[in-house]
């Protein structure tokens, strides 16, 4: 499992369009890795939103694919395609991973300071708790020889800069102890 958390600065609008086209191909780059260790070819389902939404998207991944000099998604056998949710099983378990764990949990570890967001809900420490470390088992992470550093997983990010991806995956109750346990730290290897 692979994907990004962002943690909205509340004075800063969202630029939409820039996100979700960096985050599709964030997914594409990491799943293609993960066929390429594999030596396996596959397929990117994205969720549809509109044509208008959908369209730069695709154009974007596919100029990458189809440039001159390679492609660097050769394991790829097509553009990303789009589905909807409501016809696609693989797109509903991803959405209700996404929305039923990932968010709340990542409501738990961001949000709860800011007593004044309504995504502040003391409910969602119990999705952490109890979601977080199994949701931490399921990453997909590889460590790029390259970079000297880990990619993949579900890292967060926000108007701070790159956010405690540890938090996410601890259990509240637990203390720092759990922060530790088996994530590669920034400053050190990952």
């Amino acid at each position: 499992m692979v994907g990004r958390v962002v943690v909205k600065d509340p004075l800063s609008p969202m630029q939409d369009s820039s996100l979700y086209s960096s985050a599709s191909w964030w997914v594409c780059r990491t799943f293609h890795e993960c066929l390429n260790q594999r030596e396996r070819e596959g397929l990117v389902i994205l969720d549809s939103r509109t044509k208008v939404k959908n369209t730069p998207n695709a154009v974007g991944i596919a100029t990458q694919m189809y440039r001159t000099g390679g492609d660097p998604l050769h394991r790829l056998v097509e553009v990303p395609v789009f589905g909807h949710s409501d016809s696609h099983v693989a797109l509903q378990i991803a959405n209700l991973i996404a929305s039923a764990v990932v968010f709340p949990a990542s409501c738990a570890a961001y949000a709860m300071q800011h007593t004044w967001n309504h995504h502040a809900n003391p409910a969602y420490l119990g999705v952490r708790s109890k979601f977080g470390p199994r949701l931490k088992k399921l990453q997909y992470r590889y460590y790029d020889q390259n970079a000297r550093h880990w990619k993949g997983g579900i890292p967060a990010s926000g108007a701070t800069g790159n956010l405690n991806v540890a938090h996410l995956f601890a259990d509240p109750a637990g203390g720092t102890e759990q922060l530790a346990l088996g994530w590669p730290q920034a400053d050190s290897d990952g």
